[in-house]
């Protein structure tokens, strides 16, 4: 693998309540972040020394210039992000509750996300990645629907592997039921599936975790990570399954947290030359991603949050001489 990561979908602006523990309704302030799943990967895994491109579309409005700057600090490779005067750029308001728990509005009706455009993909990004990672958002309306299905079917032409984070959001879906039938239909072409437990079972229909990870692997993906918050992930390669721990922190915000683990996962991936078969070094990529997460949860917002590769290097050789220290005891 040549290890460029492109992340495809949705980069918006998240407007997050500057109000601790309150209901969105009740915030009387907000903070203006960079935000979207694939735009939060794309900057965790260039914190984390990667390489990353971001195929998205932003309106030609102040939001959009916001983002388009943003990315470009943070090292992000833009040359795939489509501009239009079609749709204002998509916003999100968002609250945390005093678990670290979010409450979501969007404002996409439709957003500049939705009209991301087949025909102005950018082929070299696509033709030099190795892993394309993208979310269900995309695939949720037209335009970006066929866009993103073709640039998966690009990327799988080549060679290149498919990464598919669920991400799912009730609002942006007609129901559950359309949001299962798009994810079924991908998940041949996926070869790293990341759900979180409600989204596994939503999936599957199956209460416990380990049957919907069986269920899900069956159908398509090489590889299935479940997040578990506070426990860490469960992962299944097809010959084994198993569950790394997660690392113990105060959360006060989750924002990103999803996010940080994926990018954090993949990069981790990408350096090891992982084979799907070799445990051992997908439990480092797990342990790598819990790591990268714990820490996005002790901060605010999901950009500002994700961490930088030596904080990830400090938690894991933090954790490695307690249990040093625990077995000599």
């Amino acid at each position: 693998m040549n290890g460029s990561i492109c992340c495809l979908g949705e980069a918006l602006v998240d407007f997050v309540s500057i109000s601790n523990h309150r209901r969105l309704i009740d915030a009387e302030a907000f903070k203006p972040c960079a935000g979207g799943a694939p735009a939060n990967v794309a900057v965790g895994i260039g914190r984390l020394g990667g390489q990353a491109s971001l195929i998205s579309c932003l309106g030609q409005d102040v939001w959009g210039d916001f983002l388009f700057e943003a990315l470009k600090r943070e090292g992000v490779d833009v040359r795939g992000v489509q501009r239009t005067a079609a749709s204002s750029t998509t916003q999100a308001f968002v609250s945390v509750d005093e678990k670290g728990e979010r409450d979501f509005s969007f404002i996409r009706s439709p957003g500049a996300d939705t009209m991301l455009s087949d025909s102005r993909l950018d082929e070299g990004t696509l033709d030099a990645c190795s892993v394309l990672h993208i979310g269900t958002f995309s695939f949720s309306s037209e335009p970006s629907r066929s866009a993103s299905l073709e640039a998966v079917r690009r990327v799988k032409s080549h060679g290149g592997l498919v990464s598919l984070d669920v991400n799912y959001r009730a609002s942006v879906w007609i129901d559950e039921s359309e949001a299962i039938r798009c994810v079924e239909s991908l998940l041949p072409s996926v070869d790293i599936l990341k759900v979180s437990q409600e989204e596994a079972r939503m999936l599957t229909g199956l209460d416990d975790l380990a049957s919907a990870a069986k269920r899900l692997k069956e159908l398509g993906p090489k590889l299935v990570l479940v997040s578990l918050d506070a426990d860490g992930c469960l992962c299944m390669n097809g010959l084994v399954r198993f569950q790394v721990p997660a690392f113990r922190v105060e959360c006060v915000d989750a924002t990103g947290a999803g996010d940080s683990f994926i990018a954090a996962f993949l990069q981790r991936f990408v350096e090891l030359g992982t084979l799907f078969e070799d445990v051992a070094k997908l439990e480092e990529a797990c342990r790598f991603a819990c790591a990268a997460a714990s820490i996005t949860v002790t901060g605010r917002g999901a950009i500002p949050s994700l961490p930088i590769r030596g904080e990830v290097e400090n938690v894991l050789s933090g954790s490695r001489r307690r249990l040093a220290g625990q077995a000599s005891a």
